[in-house]
């Protein structure tokens, strides 16, 4: 859940980018650059899905333990939303879909809400 915290500093960030870089602040976003942001932000939000389903199955396959229940996988259902918080991202220079990128980080933390909420 941490990265998905992370996601909403970072969406953010990444809206904010072109005034935090004349204003010469420095953010993982300005460092990042616009299309290394897109790719870290799909890092942010598709992770934490990645590390459940791999503990789940890691910890059923093998003789580790504690073994992670396989109700974890509900978490599975918030990932349409984080697939359509990508999709944003990636349509952040269409005028049409700027409004939704403005407003990416309260989307993204409705993600990591939904995401909690299941776990």
């Amino acid at each position: 859940m941490s990265l998905l915290v992370i996601a909403i500093l970072h969406s953010n960030n990444w809206r904010d980018i072109c005034s935090d870089t004349d204003g010469k602040i420095r953010t993982v976003a300005s460092c990042l650059g616009d299309a290394g942001s897109q790719t870290y932000q799909r890092v942010l939000l598709f992770a934490p899905f990645t590390i459940i389903v791999l503990l789940v199955l890691l910890t059923h396959v093998t003789a580790l333990s504690p073994r992670m229940p396989a109700t974890f996988l509900i978490t599975l259902l918030a990932m349409p939303l984080a697939v359509r918080l990508a999709r944003t991202g990636a349509g952040r220079h269409d005028p049409q879909k700027s409004q939704a990128f403005a407003a990416m980080d309260g989307a993204t933390a409705q993600l990591n809400l939904l995401f909690g909420l299941l776990w």
